[in-house]
């Protein structure tokens, strides 16, 4: 005795839809399909003799496209499904800061970018050297802008430009000495 419809049995259970498949007789076919998160090909599956299902599909959890998020962000948005999140931060140079990015089921990102400031320098990477004036490089100095280091009163000698890089000064140290007392 044949049974009358076919089980689930063989049929895939993850990112498919199955639903042609119910009620089908042995001998009958049935279109399996990729659904929700979940790309590929549509299959057919076979009702055997034994009851249950045989075919093959291979569905893909779909993820959202990179693309479609802001440009010059730092990110670990690669391979984000759909109802998932992860985050953009702002780029080397900028403060700290970091926005949740959503990937919806269309595969786009949805979110508001951060409001990225550039970093300020510290007095990190000046000369700390007798003779040296690095007053102008003390407040306001952004990360990509640069400042002249010269000579303290008292001294001479050629100045030098530090720029600032994420934070950091960087440049060679100006060459100043002592001013001669005039006799």
């Amino acid at each position: 005795i044949l049974p009358a419809f076919c089980n689930e049995d063989g049929l895939p259970i993850v990112g498919v839809d199955v639903s042609n498949c119910i009620g089908r007789s042995a001998g009958e076919s049935c279109s399996v399909l990729c659904a929700g998160s979940f790309e590929g090909d549509p299959a057919t599956f076979v009702c055997g003799n034994d009851g249950t299902f045989t075919g093959e599909i291979q569905c893909q959890e779909s993820t959202c496209a990179v693309e479609t998020l802001p440009d010059g962000f730092e990110t670990d948005c690669e391979q984000t499904p759909p109802g998932g999140s992860c985050f953009v931060r702002c780029p080397q140079g900028y403060q700290p800061a970091q926005a949740m990015y959503i990937c919806t089921t269309n595969a786009e990102f949805l979110g508001v970018p951060p409001t990225c400031e550039l970093q300020l320098c510290s007095s990190v990477g000046l000369p700390e050297t007798v003779g040296v004036d690095t007053l102008a490089c003390v407040e306001g100095i952004q990360s990509g802008q640069s400042c002249e280091v010269g000579c303290s009163y008292g001294f001479e000698g050629d100045s030098s430009t530090y720029r600032c890089v994420q934070g950091v000064f960087e440049g060679a140290p100006p060459t100043c000495h002592r001013k001669a007392c005039e006799a």
